[in-house]
């Protein structure tokens, strides 16, 4: 069980297309509050944008 990977899936939009895509963020273990700065690639317009999630993206994005 020490090796299975633990995540939530969220959903983000893009801020230049609007598209949306989930991405999977790992469960939380670093605190409340932390938010650490994260780019994904747009699956539609492939721009680069900022992730605001609580812990690190662990996979994604993937189409809705």
């Amino acid at each position: 069980m020490a090796n299975e990977s633990r995540f939530v899936v969220m959903t983000v939009e893009c801020p230049h297309c609007k598209a949306k895509q989930k991405v999977h963020v790992a469960v939380a273990h670093l605190g409340p509050g932390y938010m650490p700065n994260q780019y994904i690639w747009c699956i539609e317009c492939e721009t680069q944008f900022d992730v605001r999630v609580p812990d690190k993206i662990v996979g994604g994005p993937f189409p809705l």
